[in-house]
Order: structure tokens, then C-alpha cells, then sequence
């Protein structure tokens, strides 16, 4: 089946070609790796594809412009049917785990760092598994117990072996030793979950030990402006458990604190203009914060980063803490113990320690809104804000489209050609999402184009638009474009198109693409122009309060940081310098020793 989440995209920063950072939670937060066992991949295009969350308001201006994330929508697709209490295991890319994308070569790799069996393998393995299955109990009469062991040990150590090539090994550690043990691994559901047997919970053990993450779900906010909001799937009664909080740790705010850079094009290296903190990053909205701490708190669980703020009376959920049998008591402890500014070095630490609960305060009934309170810090600020916003924009009557909100009106509407004189606005570009091919033989593969940066014509490659595929909606596949030609299609595509590709990681400089389909061009705001990222637009940035009696003690440190961090600096100073006279001690004692064996070895050459 296929899950989705609200949450992010992984496109790139599409005119700086540097990737962006994005926290997704819910099942990409929570979510594992296990080599092979990709149960669940991205599908990008449900992102790319999004429609504004805001219809009502996309040219509106309003003090919440820039405060809430633009991109949602983000889904995973199963790659195998997923069983109930199966563990979703995500695919993180070849950066976490290269073995999935590049297994090494069996004639440049030692064994020991052959790469293990993929996904792909265990299917085709589960078919050897049921082939000999089936065998044997076809000839189970012919065959004696030691013919049939004999069977077996030439099936699995000659033939699969040389089937196999350089994962022999593992294929042998996959299967079980006997054939009598086949049926365990049809028992078990297939050879994946034969080896990585935890990968299914039974469900009464999910019950006990975990919790629930479908009582809310994420839909436009019913307070104008806030653009998401989240609202109970059923009904909860006071004090019932409504949703889990387990929490990303981030031990000291200014790592999101931004400010002006400088390039240093001599050294390629980037500085800061000055000290002076321009805004925060857009994550810090979404955090639980104390004005006398350094620590911020991140959701990762589906949904609850989208519950909007209610004051008093008027909020109809809180947080605890939570206790929840997957939290480790004793890690818990740790991380609630002395300076986080030290206790929360993940090196310390074996997992994620913390999480809070949301519980009901009063009745809630299905399709209700989830409010709660942010804080009455959070609340001046907002003021604070909407005054400001109210002061800088008096009399602007209409707000910029953005880019989510021009896509809205292409939806069935072509893109225009030269012909057409197309008057975008100036902060969003045309970008295709392209995976190419070369063109057939017998077809132009060169064509004349005008370069409207030097005003000359200009020979470049054709290429074709290669049919639709998974990896044409992957981000690495955005390319900035612009429309030459269409022509309309009878099929789904509604138009196809001709375009002027400006850059390619896989094609040098400029060229064309032909058969480019409708749906693979979509509008983006230039770089620091979208409401997000614009510096001229003061958008808000605030964390949610973390109520005074959930703060621990040790993490009111806010006032003793400065001091805190130079102590630490000493220490570690200290430390590494205690390291060095080690270090040079037993280096000059090695030089001794090693002048006192020269010394020796030349009275032994004299004699």
C-alpha cells in the first residue's frame, strides 16, 4: 500500500546547486535503515506536484506570510506489500549506505567488504526457496535423508554459488543450514524476514510497547493565516492519550540563529559579514523553547508539528512528558541531567531520550482542530510582529504570487512560447524535471538557437525527454528551463513541449530537450525570494514555550552559557594539551630508545 506524510522536500537550492537540509518528520524522522531492506522509497512528484494550502489567500498579505513551511506533501511508496506491525524502513540514499546503489566489484574488493544482499535479492531468493520447496516434497519419497541433505548441499554451495558471483557467501548465511528447515523461512514470510526476523512485531507487542501516530491528521488550519493545522481522526475523551511527541534534542538555539556571509573567493571559504543575527532558520517555529535556555525541542511525529495555538481556556490538548515503554528510563535521566550544553553530545547517548505526550483537556470530537497553548512569550511576540507587519505594509493591496501559486493556474493551462510573450513575475523561474536520452538515428540531434545573454545565434544538442520514470521526479533531476514550443497530445500529458535547457549535470552547458511533458515543468521562486527565505519580509520566528514545570533544573542555563562554554574550552584545552606532553614524552623516550638500539647496533657493526 502507499503512506504518505506531511512534512518536506529534497529538492536542491535549484540556483545556488547547493543541496537544502530539510527535517521531515513523522516516517522520515522515525523511520529506519537496514541494509537490503528498503521496504519504502520517496515519492518526490506528490511534492512537486502540491496545490497551495492556502486557496483562499494567495495573494493576500498577512503577518503569517513566511512563517510556515511551503512544502508538504511529501510521500513514501511501498516497494513490497507491508504487513500489520511490519517496521518501515526507508531509503536514505547512497550517502548512508553505498552498498544499496554501488556494491562493490568482485574483482577490485577484498570479500570481507562485499557489499550484502538488497531487496531484490531476497525476492529472488524467496523464488529458490519455493522452487526447491516443492521439490523436495515432490521426491520426498525417493529420497533418503542423506541424499536429500546431499541435495541440498549441491543446490545451495555449487549451483546458487555460481549463480551468485561474489555474494555467494551471503546468500549461504541466508538460507538455513537444512533443507528440513525450509518451511521456516515460508513460515516466516520470505528469507528477509526469515534473517532479520524483528523486522515484524506481533501486534499485541506493538500494543504494550508502542504508540499510536493516526489520531491526527493535517488539513488547512481553521485559523485564517496559519496556514496547516491538525484535527483528531476520532474522538477523545479528557485526559485520553492523543498523540506521541518523541523529540529531536538541540542543545543550544544559536545553531539557527543566521546571519549576512561574506565569500573569501581567494581561500573558498564562506565568514560571517559581522555578529549581527539577520532572522533564524524557519525550523526554529516548529521547536519547544524556554526563554532561560539554550534547548529547543523538535517533533518528529506525524502531524503534531501542525497544532496551532490556542490561549487558556481555548487550548483542548497539553504535553507531558512522556513514559512510554520505548523510551529508556536510565537515557531519559541523562538527558535531563547537568549542562545540556555537554549532556546532550550524542555521543553520550545510544538513542533519541526523550519524547512528550499529548493529552486531551477536554472532550474532543472527531474533525475537531488540536490547539495548544504556545505561551504568553509567544503570544507578545506575535503581537510584537503583526504590529510591525501592519506598519511596513499599510498599503499594499495585493501580495506577490508565489511560485506554489502560479503552478495552481497551470494546472490545465499550457505554458507559453516567445509567442505568446509570457509575463511571469521576475522572482520565479521555469524549471523541468528531466531524465534524457539521445535522439534516434535519422533525427536532428543539433539545432540553432538565439542566446538572449549575447544576442547571438547559438548551436546546441538535442535530447529526448525519456518516458516517465521514478527517478525523473527525483530532485537532482530539477533543471532550470524554458519554454521554445508546444504541441498538444492525446494522451494524459495534455501538451508536450520543447524546451531550452540552461543547465545539466549530466549534459554540458546549454541544449534542447523535445517531448518534455506538461506536468515535468513546474514554477520556483528564485533563491532567497520565496516568503520563507526573503530578507527584505520580516517573518516570524519563534519557538512554543515549554511549560515552566516540565523544564528541568540543569537546562535553565541560559544566563551561565558564556561562561559555561569557556570553562569547557579550558577543559578540553587542558585535556588536549596534557594529550601532547604525553604524547612528546613518549616520543622523545622513543627517540632514546630508538638512538640507544642505533648506538648499540654500531659498537655491534665496529666489533
Amino acid at each position: 500500500g502507499v503512506f504518505g506524510k506531511d512534512g518536506g522536500t529534497t529538492e536542491a537550492d535549484v540556483w545556488n546547486t547547493n543541496p537544502s537540509v530539510t527535517a521531515i518528520p513523522g516516517s522520515g524522522a522515525l523511520s529506519n535503515q537496514h541494509v537490503g531492506s528498503v521496504l519504502a522509497v520517496w515519492k518526490e512528484e506528490y511534492c512537486h506536484m502540491r496545490v497551495p494550502q492556502e486557496p483562499q489567500l494567495p495573494k493576500q498579505p498577512h503577518a503569517g506570510r513566511g512563517a510556515y513551511t511551503n512544502y508538504y506533501n511529501l510521500t513514501a511508496l511501498a516497494t513490497m506489500d507491508i504487513e500489520p506491525g511490519m517496521e518501515i524502513l526507508l531509503d536514505f540514499g547512497d550517502h548512508t549506505d553505498p552498498w544499496l546503489y554501488d556494491p562493490p566489484h568482485p574483482e577490485t574488493e577484498d570479500e570481507e567488504t562485499q557489499g550484502p544482499l538488497h531487496l531484490m535479492d531476497y525476492k529472488k531468493l524467496d523464488q529458490v526457496v519455493e522452487n526447491m520447496f516443492q521439490f523436495f516434497d515432490k521426491y520426498k519419497e525417493e529420497l533418503t535423508p542423506d541424499a536429500k541433505t546431499a541435495m541440498y548441499d549441491f543446490l545451495v554451495k555449487d549451483v546458487l554459488e555460481a549463480a551468485a558471483g561474489h555474494k555467494a557467501e551471503f546468500v549461504k548465511k541466508a538460507l538455513p543450514k537444512d533443507a528440513d528447515d525450509l518451511h521456516l523461512v515460508k513460515k516466516a514470510g520470505g528469507t528477509l524476514l526469515y534473517n532479520v526476523p524483528d523486522l515484524k512485531r506481533d501486534l499485541s507487542w506493538l500494543r504494550e510497547n508502542g504508540q499510536c501516530m493516526d489520531g491526527l491528521e493535517a488539513k488547512p488550519s481553521t485559523i485564517p493565516e496559519a496556514g496547516r493545522g491538525a484535527f483528531a481522526t476520532h474522538d477523545f475523551s479528557k485526559d485520553e492519550f492523543v498523540a506521541p511527541m518523541p523529540l529531536l534534542q538541540i542543545a543550544d538555539r544559536e545553531i539557527l540563529n543566521m546571519r549576512n556571509l561574506v565569500v573569501d573567493k581567494e581561500n573558498y571559504v564562506l565568514g560571517y559579514v559581522n555578529e549581527t543575527v539577520v532572522t533564524h532558520q524557519l525550523l526554529l517555529n516548529y521547536c519547544f523553547g524556554h526563554p532561560n535556555s539554550t534547548v529547543l525541542l523538535f517533533p518528529l511525529s506525524s502531524v503534531t508539528n501542525f497544532i496551532n495555538h490556542a490561549s487558556g481556556d481555548k487550548a483542548n490538548v497539553k504535553i507531558i512528558w512522556s513514559k512510554a515503554p520505548w523510551l529508556q528510563q536510565e537515557e531519559v535521566d541523562k538527558w535531563k541531567q547537568g549542562n545540556p550544553l555537554y549532556t546532550f553530545d550524542v555521543r553520550l547517548h545510544q538513542s533519541i531520550g526523550l519524547g512528550f505526550d499529548v493529552i486531551a483537556t477536554r472532550n474532543i470530537a472527531q474533525g475537531d482542530e488540536i490547539f495548544i497553548d504556545y505561551g504568553d512569550d509567544w503570544v507578545q511576540a506575535w503581537e510584537d510582529h503583526v504590529q510591525q507587519w501592519r506598519t511596513k505594509y499599510k498599503d499594499l493591496e495585493e501580495w506577490p504570487a508565489r511560485a506554489v501559486d502560479i503552478n495552481a493556474n497551470f494546472v490545465d493551462k499550457p505554458f507559453d512560447t516567445p509567442e505568446d510573450k509570457p509575463t511571469y513575475p521576475d522572482h520565479v523561474q521555469t524549471f523541468c524535471y528531466l531524465e534524457e536520452m539521445q535522439v534516434p538515428m535519422g533525427q536532428p540531434r543539433r539545432r540553432t538557437i538565439l542566446d538572449k545573454e549575447t544576442g547571438k545565434e547559438q548551436e546546441v544538442d538535442i535530447y529526448l525527454y525519456k518516458k516517465e520514470t521514478v527517478a525523473a521526479w527525483e530532485g537532482d533531476q530539477l533543471r532550470p528551463c524554458q519554454v521554445l514550443e508546444r504541441k498538444e497530445t492525446k494522451d494524459a500529458f495534455f501538451y508536450n513541449y520543447t524546451v531550452l535547457v540552461m543547465d545539466a549535470m549530466d549534459v554540458e552547458g546549454k541544449h534542447v530537450s523535445i517531448e518534455v511533458p506538461h506536468k515535468s515543468i513546474r514554477f520556483y521562486d528564485r533563491s532567497f525570494l520565496s516568503d520563507q527565505s526573503d530578507k527584505s519580509i520580516p517573518s516570524f520566528r519563534y519557538p512554543m514555550r515549554i511549560p515552566d514545570p516540565l523544564l528541568p533544573e540543569a537546562w535553565k542555563n541560559l544566563e551561565t552559557k558564556a561562561d559555561f562554554i569557556k570553562k569547557m574550552n579550558t577543559h578540553f584545552t587542558k585535556k588536549e594539551m596534557d594529550k601532547d606532553d604525553v604524547e612528546d614524552k613518549n616520543h622523545t623516550n622513543d627517540v632514546k630508545d630508538k638512538n640507544h638500539t642505533d648506538n648499540n647496533d654500531d659498537d655491534s657493526e665496529d666489533d
